[in-house]
């Protein structure tokens, strides 16, 4: 049985779907075959002044989550370094909003928020490698590939006007392609 902890803030190379981290349990199955299952999360907030008066400030916010079960198959290790394959079902849910800077009194037909959210449904597969500085603690590198669903709607506020709603959903292959690192402790 393992517990392992994933770390993200590389954001521009995909380093995490999700912007903030992950913990997840590892479950030795049978020989070289394990259980695992993720969640990760990731919340941000930010606010920008506005940069003359009479103006609104910039304000940003964010929350998401993934939750992920998959199995991991170990391959013949060399010295402490142990290469896995594997797979994985994930679901994903994202929200943000932007509410951007304007002039105040806010004029007519001016857009004052936009709020996105959505959710994802995917199957991905993973190759990596996990190294062991001792016998009950790794750190490992991961790259996930796959399939997804994804079903989002956006909608624009705009003072004194109807809102404008969008709604997308489809297939895609790859939005799920990441790296991940990832620190693991183990014990019996």
């Amino acid at each position: 049985m393992g517990v392992e902890f994933g770390f993200s803030g590389l954001s521009n190379i995909g380093l995490s779907p999700v912007k903030g981290g992950s913990i997840g349990v590892k479950k030795a199955m049978d020989g070289d075959n394990y259980f695992i299952g993720r969640f990760g999360f990731g919340l941000s907030r930010d606010t920008d002044e506005a940069m003359a008066t009479g103006w609104t400030d910039e304000k940003d916010g964010m929350m998401q989550f993934a939750a992920g079960l998959g199995l991991q198959h170990n391959l013949p290790a060399c010295n402490h370094l142990v290469p896995y394959l594997g797979g994985m079902v994930e679901f994903s849910y994202s929200s943000s909003y932007n509410e951007p800077s304007v002039q105040e009194p806010v004029a007519a037909n001016t857009l004052t928020k936009t709020t996105t959210s959505g959710m994802g449904l995917g199957l991905k597969a993973m190759v990596g490698g996990e190294y062991f500085f001792w016998q009950c603690m790794s750190l490992s590198g991961e790259y996930t590939f796959g399939f997804s669903y994804t079903s989002s709607k956006t909608e624009w506020e705009y003072e004194g006007a109807d809102n404008v709603e969008s709604k997308m959903s489809g297939f895609d292959f790859g939005p799920f392609s990441t790296a991940n690192v990832r620190l693991t402790m183990y014990w019996d």
